[in-house]
Order: C-alpha cells, then structure tokens, then sequence
C-alpha cells in the first residue's frame, strides 16, 4: 500500500512522501497522519483519527476520535474511542486484555514521556 492509496482513502497526510507503509490500513472518516509515521502490519484506525509525527505503529486498532502523540511506539495493541495516547508513549508488553492484546480503554489519556511494561 501506497501514500497515493490512504489519500484516495480520504485520509489526510501532512507530506505523502514522509510517510512508510508496510502493511495493510484500514481507516474511517477524517482521519490525519502526520509526518515520519511508520505504519506495519495490520492496521486499523476509526473516525477522526490523529496520528502524530514519528510514529510507529504495527499491527493495532485505534478506536474513533483518538490521538495517538508524537514519538509514540505502539505494537500489537488495541486503543478504545476517545482516548489520546503519548507523547513518546513505548509499549514492551503492557499488561494485557483476555486474548493478550495490550489495551487502552475508552477515555484513556496516557500522556507524557513514559515507557510501559509487563
């Protein structure tokens, strides 16, 4: 997948050619990526979602009218609606839902320069 891709999608980039796909997106309406993003893997993002400059993300679900901060490293997670993640957030193995998935819950605000582990 492609920049020219996610644009056709709707999806709003701060520079198309600042931006690295490795995988597969799927996204709802509204949504904003900003520069430096790196997106692997599966990933899916709802309505009216921002993603801040360098960022990673691989294989995660961000929920609608989420935000997801600057310098953030998200793998294999789940963000619920409404919540707003970073600045500099790193997840290495959070703690888990049922299935193992690292999850953050409708209204989370995780905020600050913050490494989370198991």
């Amino acid at each position: 997948m492609k920049s020219e891709e996610l644009l056709d999608m709707g999806i709003t980039l701060s520079d198309k050619d600042r931006l690295e796909v490795r995988g597969q997106i799927k996204a709802g309406k509204d949504c904003h990526i900003d520069v430096n993003v790196i997106l692997d893997g599966d990933v899916v993002l709802g309505n009216n979602v921002s993603i801040g400059p360098n960022t990673i993300l691989k294989d995660v679900e961000i929920g609608d009218n989420s935000s997801i901060e600057a310098f953030s490293h998200l793998v294999s997670s789940i963000v619920g609606n409404n919540c707003s993640i970073g600045v500099s957030l790193k997840n290495n193995q959070p703690k888990t839902n049922e299935e193992g998935i690292p999850r953050y819950s409708k209204g989370a605000r995780v905020l600050g320069d913050i490494t989370l582990y198991a």
